[in-house]
């Protein structure tokens, strides 16, 4: 709008130019300007002769006014000696004089004009008269006035602003900065101005986002972020900006910057205080509950909770309520009048012998409590009460008597001890939980010397200490540090806050201390960085084990690949390509162990083995679990020597659970001994235990891992045993089985090179009469009377493939698919007696491939075997639920398969 009537003023000069360059001696002067000017004509001596409409009406005179008036009536006083004197020496010589001229209105009011005087002189060259015609500039000026008042305003609130300013323009560069948004930051305005804003910024994901919404013509405000400053420290900031357009161009963008860093620490410090207040209230060793200022129950300990248990919902609720749900209509409101009366005047209330009748529960109960007005971490007034239910002590007399005794401030029953140091006075004075604290024998006015405590603390940190209380007196505020003091001979560590206050003239007056014991927090903490340790073990010895594992599976299959390429090139030769079967079998068998072994670990810890006990004979027990090992002992050149009872010793387990501790002991005697070496097997009863001892003279173990190794993970390291293999899950698998039965093994060694022995001690059965149990059928399955029709699915190529060619060896008609939703499709055609299904199929599981299966009639009649290697009690679990007859762990030994052909046979 400024400039608009700038360009106005402009336009109407030059017309005031084109007039007076066509201003003649003849004609009609007054009516040849009369329309388009200002026009006033004085005599020489400067009375007014003629003025025309137009400046009648901007200097609000009648005509009849000023007419013979000297021109001084409006234009006196305003100018300049020099502006009159360049004035009248101009138009005295005959020349024509322009500018400005500064007027009164008749009402007061000021106006500029843009004035041409043309003199008109005489026949001896004397002014006979003056013509002054002029163009109102009154708007211009003010227009001008106004801009320039605008821009020295906009000036001096972006330079003397008190939040930051500063301007970027669209390619991130700031364009301008005032001098409180330096000052903030640090740098100097040439450190500043002409940088990219980025640059400034602590997280470059917050000014992209800012940049990125400010050109989208968005406007942000009280935007949360963090500047770099000078010094490398952070300031936290509100921004708040928008972007001046022009034409759509972006121009620049207009941003305050409001520093919020104190507020910041005092919100910590405020969440801080909150959570230590809390954290008192929750740890106090008694009742503590907390009314805020709007009469509202606002916190509860978990000492307190079992008091409120019938007044639902509690927290927020009116206190005025709860009172009178807990002690009904009459006492209620008397109470809780009490709490409003602490609330008010901060006066505390400790509470007489109180016994009264619950109203909630109906029972009488006795209570030591009292009233305490605090501040809340809000800054509100609250009270907190300090409780303890004494409804036992108050029946009997002596408990009565003891009952004031336990009646102590609330900082006493929080374990807090309140301290002051009148520095005028350089008086001290403890409360009686100080003194408690210290083991100090209270005085009766509780003032104390300084070196009461300064004797106490250890000498280690006496100094610091001192040196610490004596920087809080010097900088004011409040310290927060921990010592240790040496209590009745035993070490205690104290924390302490103090704050100094002043009193109405400024003076440093009081200290105001609190102590806290905090020992057995600082033992807590020792804990936890024990436990860090011996986490940090653990998963060392996961990161050994996992490489162990690695290496344990990569054994066997580097000889099972061998076999395979040795029945490739020996195919006609039957004898090695036996010998390479019976090897790879070798192999295949001890990778199952291994896994299987895993596998019962990770039941076992979470709880999910199941021991299926029975009455078992220990010899049958024995000879499953050498049966197991005698390849490995016969093919390591060993000799195992048996030394049992003559007659039978019963137990109360599962066989296969126990073959598998003494298959294991077995197992691990033989890897850790040398060709040639023995293995000695013993049992001996004592008492109602049986005592299996596995014994050998391998290579020994140290006296250190010997309660080590049946950790899990543990493996014993030496020269001697890198090449011995093991996974360190093994013993530990043995001890878990063995305490499963009830009983105990441990492990003994004169050291490396020396053997070992481990000791398995197991309950017997108290009966002496025993009846064996049928020896179970071990012939071979009964043979297919006719061939079955079998539909086997996995996504795995290489195994259907290779499971399809044995059951087709066996004499069977087969399909196969890779996926459960090819085997939906095949098996409506096929219509298969048996169904082999992977679980963990792509696009249709084998859960949902054997329910669609079920569906249908003719799946009924059909077996379907889930053959994964899954093989956890909740996968068993689903695959019955989903509908399977079996569940089969990969790798599934040929004679299972034979059985369950046979099993179908039987069903037909």
């Amino acid at each position: 709008m400024l400039r608009n009537e700038l360009g106005d003023l402009r336009r109407e000069r030059d017309q005031t130019a084109l007039l007076r360059a066509s201003l003649t001696e003849d004609g009609d002067l007054k009516a040849a300007l009369d329309e388009h000017a200002i026009v006033a004509i004085t005599d020489p001596r400067g009375r007014i002769t003629f003025v025309n409409d137009k400046f009648c009406a901007i200097s609000k005179y009648a005509r009849e006014e000023l007419l013979g008036q000297d021109h001084r009536l409006i234009n006196s006083g305003f100018h300049s000696k020099e502006f009159i004197l360049d004035l009248w020496s101009t138009i005295m010589d005959g020349r024509v004089w322009q500018g400005e001229i500064k007027n009164r209105a008749k009402d007061g009011s000021l106006y500029w004009v843009a004035t041409t005087i043309v003199p008109f002189l005489d026949d001896e060259g004397k002014p006979r008269r003056y013509a002054a015609i002029g163009a109102d500039t009154n708007n211009g000026k003010r227009a001008e006035a106004a801009l320039r008042q605008n821009e020295q305003e906009l000036t001096d609130f972006f330079d003397n602003a008190s939040v930051g300013l500063h301007w970027v323009g669209p390619d991130g560069i700031i364009l301008r900065a005032n001098q409180t948004e330096l000052d903030l930051l640090g740098y100097s305005r040439d450190e500043y101005v002409g940088h990219h804003i980025a640059d400034f910024h602590a997280d470059q994901n917050v000014i992209k986002d800012i940049l990125l919404r400010l050109s989208c013509g968005e406007t942000i405000t009280n935007y949360e972020a963090s500047l770099r400053c000078k010094d490398g420290t952070i300031r936290h900031v509100l921004i708040s900006s928008n972007v001046l357009f022009r034409d759509g161009q972006f121009i620049h963008t207009r941003c305050f910057t409001r520093d919020i860093t104190d507020r910041k620490r005092v919100e910590e410090a405020e969440r801080q205080n909150a959570a230590l207040f809390s954290s008192l209230i929750e740890q106090a060793p008694m009742g503590v509950y907390v009314v805020d200022s709007q009469f509202r129950l606002h916190q509860v300990n978990t000492e307190a909770m079992p008091a409120f248990e019938k007044v639902q919902p509690l927290l927020g609720r009116d206190f005025n309520e709860v009172m009178e749900i807990l002690w009904g209509p009459q006492l209620g409101p008397q109470l809780a009048e009490i709490f409003r009366h602490t609330l008010d005047t901060g006066e505390r209330y400790i509470s007489p012998p109180f016994t009264e009748q619950r109203h909630d529960i109906g029972e009488e109960q006795a209570y030591e409590w009292q009233t305490q007005r605090v501040t809340l971490p809000d800054g509100q007034h609250g009270v907190v009460c300090y409780f303890h239910e004494v409804t036992e002590r108050a029946r009997a007399e002596q408990a009565l008597r003891a009952s004031e005794d336990r009646t102590r401030l609330a900082t006493t029953a929080t374990g807090v001890g309140i301290w002051e140091w009148n520095i005028l006075t350089n008086t001290i004075r403890w409360d009686t939980e100080m003194f408690r604290m210290y083991s100090v024998t209270p005085t009766p006015s509780g003032v104390v010397a300084y070196n009461t405590w300064s004797e106490a603390v250890l000498p280690d940190d006496l100094p610091e200490q001192e040196a610490a209380l004596q920087e809080t007196l010097r900088r004011g505020g409040q310290s927060r540090r921990t010592f240790r003091i040496r209590r009745d001979g035993e070490l205690r560590h104290i924390q302490s806050v103090e704050t100094v206050r002043k009193n109405a003239q400024g003076q440093t007056e009081w200290v105001v201390g609190t102590n806290l014991d905090v020992t057995e927090r600082k033992r807590s903490e020792e804990e936890l960085h024990r436990l860090a340790a011996d986490l940090s073990e653990a998963n060392r010895r996961k990161d050994e084990f996992l490489a162990t594992l690695a290496h344990e599976l990569r054994n066997p299959l580097a000889p099972i690949r061998s076999g395979l390429q040795i029945m490739r090139v020996s195919i006609d030769n039957a004898t090695a390509v036996e010998k390479a079967r019976l090897m790879m079998e070798r192999q295949l068998t001890q990778m199952v162990r291994l896994i299987d072994d895993l596998m019962d670990v990770s039941r076992i810890s979470r709880g999910k083995l199941e021991l299926r006990e029975e009455r078992v004979e220990l010899a049958v027990v024995l000879n499953n679990a050498i049966e197991t090992c005698r390849p490995i002992i016969e093919s390591s050149g060993l000799e195992l020597t048996l030394s049992v009872p003559g007659k039978p010793i019963f137990l109360y387990a599962d066989v296969t659970r126990l073959a598998q501790v003494f298959a294991n002991l077995l197992n691990n005697a033989a890897k850790f001994s040398d060709p040639g070496s023995r293995i000695w097997l013993s049992v001996d009863l004592e008492g109602g235990e049986v005592v299996v001892s596995v014994k050998d003279n391998g290579v020994g173990i140290a006296a250190e891992m010997l309660t080590k190794i049946f950790e899990m993970f543990t493996q014993v390291h030496g020269p001697l045993l890198q090449s011995r293999g093991g996974l360190g899950i093994g013993l530990s698998l043995v001890k878990r089985l063995v305490g499963l039965h009830g009983g105990s093994v441990v492990a003994k060694s004169q050291g490396a090179g020396f053997g070992s022995e481990f000791v398995v001690r197991l309950p017997v059965e108290l009966s002496t009469v025993a009846q064996t149990k049928a020896p179970s059928d071990t012939g071979e399955a009964t043979p297919l009377s006719s061939p079955r029709r079998v539909l086997v699915a996995d996504d795995n190529e290489d195994a259907v493939t290779s499971l399809g060619m044995l059951l087709q060896l066996m004499g069977n008609e087969v399909r196969t698919a890779n996926d459960g939703s090819q085997a939906v499709d095949i098996a409506a055609t096929f219509r298969p007696d048996i169904v082999l299904l992977d679980i963990g199929m792509p696009e249709l599981d084998g859960y949902e491939t054997c329910r669609r299966i079920r569906q249908q009639p003719w799946g009924n009649n059909a077996l379907l075997v889930a053959l994964t290697g899954w093989g956890q009690e909740e996968d068993k679990r689903r695959s019955q639920e989903a509908g399977f007859d079996h569940h089969l762990v990969k790798p599934v030994e040929p004679a299972v398969l034979e059985a369950l052909l046979a099993s179908w046979t039987a069903r037909e």
